[in-house]
Order: structure tokens, then C-alpha cells, then sequence
């Protein structure tokens, strides 16, 4: 009875292989392919792939978010909200209206507060990644192929030990800005109607003089408050030969800005006020001050970047025909500009997956080295959002981000595209190349110097009898034992800086 039962089992078994292979042959096309049944069931799963089942829900914050005023931009990063979400629904992105600022970033980092992605200015890295507020972003910043694309001058500003912490996005060096109006009244254009260009510290003053002499304008100034005095001296005073720190053998900084060469390139901002009176009235000026003359034809030149000329249009009305630039004017040094710019940084207590899913955002808003057109639309679209809030478009920043590719090929023709300005007001600024020397702005606690240079140009500026060496000597000595000197001890310096 048991092999009678058993005969009966074995049969079954082999008739259910028999009809099994029957079943999956038939369910083949030639060549094995896959049946228009089996591939609709196919289609129905794949359908379903970018699920939460296959995903884990991930929330970040991103920050800064666009003011209320900004209501083109604002309304684009609205659309972007939703496009995130469709793409990618099991990421939840959370806006935060986060701008960086010296003074109030180190509280809220050490509690805990950043955005999973931030904003922050290129002087910071060093400072940021010191204290441990930065997440290591390598591994993604690979996977994304952006550790080969990124322009490697700009990535090296947040590079320590061959570990990246930040992705730039925004770059520029200073260049000097030339009023068109002024420079026409003071007879400094050419048959066309272009501006001279000032090639020399010697020239800027010469311009300035003549601007000065045809308006009754200040003819070239540049702020003396909130660390902006500082930074724009150092454009200067690298074209004199003169330097600010330096990272011995042994790993330690130390303060030289208190030499001969420096001491010339102050006592060359003094004269303005006291020999060539061509700066305004009243020199203790901000930024916005001093955009704020410019825009309203009252101040000939100034230092800033080309990124400088959307706030000059947007918020102080200038009219974009009015405005040219050119490469910064050189000295007995050389011809130098400051390399500056922004760029992304991640809370340190970011994860893989929360840095991965913020560089998917960025590349939702424009930042990506793809030419397919899916990519190249959003940049588009960008600039044309940008320009129906009334900013200049064409110029771009330099250097590049993204040096030598098909994407910056790209990028170019849409701005040549859509360009809204008369670019040759550019092309001596664009076209500097190696012709100019390139520097970051200092390693070390670069806001504080910059305040403390504030400092000597508002006494040389407020006091003829105000000396340039005395003055220098004791902000180099401040600065080497308040911030160098902490620094050095801290470890940071034998760290080194990538």
C-alpha cells in the first residue's frame, strides 16, 4: 500500500515539472524573450520602484531659502519644491531661510541648528571644518563624479587631507566696475563708447582725479566697514607685493602684513583722501553704500565682482547699459584678483543618504555637469527667470565651474543666447586668463583680519597724521596673538590645509 502511494506521489511530482517546463516554454518568444503578459507584469512593478517600500523616508532642511522679495526666484524654488517630490517622493525637503553670517553661524552650529545643506562664503571652510561643523562629503561628491568635474582651484577651498567637505558653486575674482555715464562725462571712453580701461593702481587714481574733476564726484572709493574695507585691501596690496600670512615648515601661521610692500598699498589708499581727494565726503561707508553711490551715478569706480551687478540693478536701480567691468589693475607685483564665491556645505551630522539626497536637490535647481536636455532646460530656465527679475545676463563668473567641458560649451550658448547686455563691456574682465594671478583669500580666520584692516583704513581715512606703518604693525601683532596664535595651538595648523 506505502509503494502504491508513493508510485502516485512520484507521478504527481513528475507531472507538475513536466507542466512547469511546458509553462515557462511557452510563455517565451524566440530567443527567450520575455511575452507581452509577462512583460505588462513586469511594467506594473517597475512602476512601483521609486516607492517608499524601496526607500527609506528621508527629510532635510536646505537653506537659504529665497526672500519674499525675490518673487521670480521664490516662485521658481516653489516649482522645484514639487518637481523634488515627484522625482524623488520619499525625500521630504524642508526650506529654511538660513544665510550665512560670521557672527551668528558659530552659535547656532554648536547648537545644533544648521540646515542639512547650507550656505557659506569661501573664507570659512578652514574655520568650519576646524570646529567640526562641516560633514565629510567625499564619498558622494565621487559617486556624483564631482570630484573630477568641479574646477579642482575652486573644490581645493574646502579640500583638507584629500577629504572634501563642500561643493562651490559660485565663483568669482574682483574686478574693477566702471560707471558709464561718469566715465562719458570725464571723457574716458573710446569712439564707441566704451570705457577706458584702467590697467594700473597709477591709472585707477588718474581716472579718478579726471571723474572727480568733470562731476564733482568721488571718483574711486571702497568700503571701510563690516570686514569690507579689509577684504578689498588685500586687492590692492597683492599687486604691491605684499602678503598677509604664511604656514611655516613647521605648520604654524604667522602674521606678515606689517612689510614694506603693504605699508606702500595703505599708505596708497590714504592718499586718496588726503592727496587726491577723489573718495566721497564722508569715507566710512558699507558695501551697500558705496553700490548705492555707484548705481546712482555719484562714485565713478569701485572693486566687486561681476556677481555684485544683480544687487546693483535689482535693488538700486541701476540700468544694466550702465555698468562695465575689467580685470583688477596691477602694481609693481603683478596683476592679481581675489578668488571668492559660495559654497554648499552639509550639517555635520548629516548621513550618506541625506547628503546624497541634498545633491539631488541641487541638481533639481541647476547644478549639474549633464548636457542632456532635461539639464540644460533647467539652467535655462534659470537664467530666464533671472532675467524677468531684471538681472544681467551673459557674463558669468570667473573661473568657471565647471573648466574645459562640454557642460560649460553649454552653458555658454544659452547666456550668449539670452544675453540682455552688450557683453564687450565684459570681454576684458572675461578674457583675462593667465594673464592675471589668481589667489583664495586667506586660510586663517580670514573675517577677522578683514576686520582689522577695517580698522586701519577707517584711521588713515579719518586721521592726516594717521601712520600706515604704526598702524600695521600693531593690527599684525593683534592678529598673530587673538587668532593665529589660538589657532596654531589648537592643533589646526598641523592639520594643514589641502
Amino acid at each position: 500500500m506505502r509503494k502504491k502511494i508513493f508510485s502516485i506521489l512520484l507521478c504527481l511530482v513528475l507531472m507538475t515539472g513536466i507542466i512547469t517546463g511546458c509553462s515557462s516554454s511557452e510563455e517565451k518568444t524566440d530567443g527567450g524573450k520575455t511575452s507581452k503578459e509577462d512583460k505588462v507584469s513586469q511594467d506594473s512593478s517597475d512602476e512601483k520602484a521609486p516607492s517608499e517600500k524601496e526607500h527609506e523616508p528621508i527629510t532635510i532642511t536646505i537653506g537659504p531659502w529665497p526672500a519674499e522679495d525675490e518673487t521670480e526666484n521664490l516662485a521658481r524654488a516653489e516649482e522645484q519644491l514639487k518637481e523634488m517630490k515627484e522625482k524623488y517622493p520619499w525625500i521630504t525637503t524642508k526650506p529654511d531661510r538660513f544665510p550665512y553670517d560670521v557672527k551668528s553661524f558659530l552659535p547656532r552650529a554648536e547648537a545644533g541648528q544648521l540646515p542639512t545643506l547650507y550656505d557659506a562664503h569661501m573664507t570659512e571652510p578652514p574655520k568650519i571644518i576646524a570646529g567640526g561643523y562641516a560633514a565629510d562629503i567625499t564619498d558622494v561628491m565621487k559617486e556624483w563624479g564631482y570630484d573630477k568635474s568641479v574646477n579642482k582651484q575652486v573644490l581645493d577651498v574646502a579640500t583638507k587631507d584629500g577629504r572634501y567637505y563642500g561643493l562651490p558653486y559660485s565663483v568669482y575674482t574682483m574686478g574693477l566696475n566702471y560707471n558709464i555715464n561718469m566715465m562719458k562725462e570725464a571723457g574716458l571712453v573710446d569712439e564707441d563708447g566704451k570705457p577706458q580701461i584702467a590697467k594700473t593702481w597709477d591709472d585707477v587714481v588718474e581716472f579718478a582725479k579726471k571723474i572727480k574733476d568733470a562731476t564733482g564726484q568721488a571718483g574711486f572709493t571702497i568700503p571701510s566697514l563690516n570686514n569690507m574695507g579689509g577684504w578689498q585691501f588685500l586687492n590692492i596690496a597683492w599687486g604691491f607685493g605684499a602678503d598677509f600670512e604664511e604656514q611655516g615648515e613647521d605648520g604654524n601661521w604667522t602674521a606678515i602684513f606689517n612689510s614694506p610692500e603693504a605699508v606702500e598699498a595703505m599708505q596708497w589708499v590714504k592718499d586718496l583722501k588726503w592727496e587726491h581727494d577723489v573718495i566721497p565726503a564722508n569715507p566710512l561707508l558699507e558695501g551697500e553704500d558705496v553700490d548705492q553711490f555707484f548705481a546712482s551715478d555719484q562714485l565713478g569706480m569701485k572693486l566687486r565682482d561681476f556677481g555684485n551687478f544683480a544687487s546693483l540693478v535689482r535693488d538700486f536701480g541701476m540700468q544694466k547699459d550702465n555698468i562695465a567691468i575689467s580685470r583688477m589693475p596691477g602694481g609693481k607685483a603683478g596683476d592679481y584678483a581675489q578668488l571668492g564665491g559660495s559654497l554648499h556645505m552639509f550639517a555635520p551630522d548629516a548621513t550618506k543618504e541625506e547628503i546624497d539626497a541634498g545633491f539631488k536637490w541641487l541638481e533639481i535647481t541647476g547644478f549639474s555637469d549633464k548636457t542632456d536636455k532635461e539639464s540644460l532646460d533647467i539652467f535655462r530656465k534659470q537664467q530666464e527667470t533671472d532675467a524677468a527679475d531684471g538681472l544681467i545676463i551673459g557674463p558669468y563668473g570667473v573661473p568657471e565651474i565647471w573648466p574645459n567641458s562640454e557642460r560649460s560649451n553649454e552653458e555658454m550658448k544659452i547666456r550668449k543666447e539670452l544675453a540682455n547686455v552688450d557683453l564687450s563691456l565684459y570681454e576684458d574682465y572675461l578674457n583675462a586668463g593667465d594673464e592675471i594671478t589668481i589667489y583664495p583669500e586667506p586660510a586663517v580666520n580670514a573675517q577677522e583680519l578683514y576686520k582689522l584692516l577695517d580698522n586701519v583704513v577707517q584711521a588713515v581715512w579719518t586721521d592726516k597724521n594717521a601712520d600706515p606703518k604704526t598702524l600695521l604693525d600693531k593690527a599684525t601683532e593683534d592678529f598673530q596673538r587673538d587668532y593665529l596664535d589660538p589657532f596654531n595651538e589648537s592643533g589646526g595648523a598641523s592639520e594643514g590645509q589641502e
